[in-house]
């Protein structure tokens, strides 16, 4: 943090991160039934891999007591880079008048990996029945965040807008496996495929802009109230596969109020309620979303999809004195238009999804919750 004048003070930040991690084997009804729960990958075992793939690819008995090649995996798991970065400026440039900007950029990259038993390895590349199918995605951000804010009496009024492009691909590859010959290192990035099966990528761009007022009626009473309003447009293009789309859509709302009223009893106790309308934004990939689909799909759901929206209702009361806090809230939300991505296969078979809107949801509920601090360390 670096003060620029009087008036002006920089916020500079910058993080890294680097995983590696291996996942447990996804379990069903039937699985657990057969293996019991502590069933999982045989990543002790490439040995026994290899032979279950070679049986399957043969058309031959499984080694006892596996009946599929998906009964388990040799291998299984994420590899993840993420780098995030912003400066920001906050600025007071009149008595009553402050604000901010930020600008920030994020760079994410990272397989999740799959030790295949369907695609072998090429007798050229080390020959192995198996060979490492990955999933990989790359993402890139930047975006800019200012707004204003003018304090003046019992109103603080504040104005902001919010652009962000959002550039992302994914792509499923394989990559050879040495026959007999366990990894060393299963879980990394991967260079040098044999084979693309899928390649597509997305750019999303989002506006928003909104404005409230925070008005202080009585020491004791508070009412926020204001709107955003949203455009979020996202496009795919087709770098290589059997099924390309090439594509775009867009959901937008002018008008996404959103009103809360806090009242202070005293220092102790308060009450609160607010309300809130919320439009999502299609998801833009692969795996889910309008996309997820063929040309001729997505061309049929097109102009019937609407996007998601909820109304958020809350009522709450809460308390604080030195050592408790408790409150409880009771909420009632509204879900319009939901959308269901449906599968018309089991996932490893690869066929697209069929998106819809199914109608609306609701959910109601209350919450409560309550902190003791019954020492002070």
């Amino acid at each position: 943090m670096q003060p620029l004048g009087d008036a002006v003070k920089a916020t500079t930040y910058l993080d890294f991160d680097d995983r590696r991690e291996d996942d447990y084997l996804d379990l069903s009804t039937s699985l657990i039934k057969r293996f019991g729960y502590n069933h999982d990958d045989i990543s002790n075992n490439y040995k026994l891999a290899e032979q279950i793939a070679r049986a399957y690819q043969a058309g031959q008995t499984l080694p006892s007591p596996y009946t599929s090649p998906d009964d388990t995996y040799y291998r299984g798991g994420g590899v993840r880079q993420d780098m995030v970065g912003y400066e920001k400026f906050d600025y007071h440039l009149l008595p009553h008048l402050t604000g901010s900007t930020t600008v920030y950029g994020h760079y994410d990259r990272g397989p999740g990996t799959w030790s295949d038993p369907y695609d072998p390895t090429p007798a050229s590349l080390g020959g192995s029945p198996l060979s490492v199918s990955t999933t990989e995605y790359r993402m890139q951000r930047e975006s800019v965040l200012t707004s204003l804010a003018y304090q003046r009496w019992n109103h603080k009024i504040e104005a902001g807008f919010w652009f962000e492009n959002n550039l992302f691909s994914q792509a499923a590859k394989l990559y050879p496996l040495q026959e007999g010959v366990t990894p060393s290192n299963f879980q990394r990035f991967y260079e040098n495929p044999f084979a693309v099966q899928w390649q597509y990528t997305f750019r999303t761009h989002v506006y928003q802009f909104h404005l409230e007022d925070s008005w202080s009626i009585t020491p004791k009473l508070r009412v926020n109230a204001g709107f955003k309003s949203l455009v979020s447009s996202s496009s795919v293009t087709t770098a290589q596969s059997a099924n390309p789309i090439n594509a775009s859509i867009s959901a937008s709302n002018g008008f996404l109020p959103q009103v809360g009223v806090l009242y202070r009893f005293n220092r102790h106790h308060e009450i609160f309620a607010d309300f809130a309308r919320n439009m999502s934004a299609y998801t833009a990939s692969a795996s889910t979303g309008p996309f997820s689909t063929t040309q001729a799909g997505f061309s049929y759901i097109h102009n019937k999809l609407k996007p998601e929206t909820t109304n958020t209702e809350e009522l709450g009361y809460r308390f604080r004195n030195d050592s408790v806090q408790a409150s409880l809230t009771g909420y009632y939300v509204d879900f319009e238009n939901r959308l269901l991505a449906s599968s018309m296969s089991s996932v490893i078979v690869g066929n697209q999804n069929v998106l819809e809107n199914v109608g609306s949801v609701t959910s109601r509920g209350v919450e409560a919750a309550a902190t003791w601090r019954f020492f002070r360390n």
